[in-house]
């Protein structure tokens, strides 16, 4: 009988607790090092962008 009140109040415990929340801006600085030697390290920062920028707002989020 304690088994149960005791996993029953935790079970309680762990749906009532919250967790931490964050909201704000993430930022990314990517580099790349090419490995073929037809293209160079610019051209593949051109193309897949040197920075990577997420918003974080009520548990959603917004990549640019």
């Amino acid at each position: 009988m304690t088994k149960i009140v005791t996993f029953l109040l935790a079970t309680l415990f762990a749906i009532t607790s919250f967790g931490q929340t964050f909201e704000g801006k993430i930022v990314y600085t990517n580099s790349y090092k090419s490995k073929m030697p037809n293209v160079t390290d610019e051209q593949f920062t051109t193309m897949m962008g040197s920075s990577q920028e997420y918003f974080i707002k009520n548990g959603d989020y917004k990549s640019v």
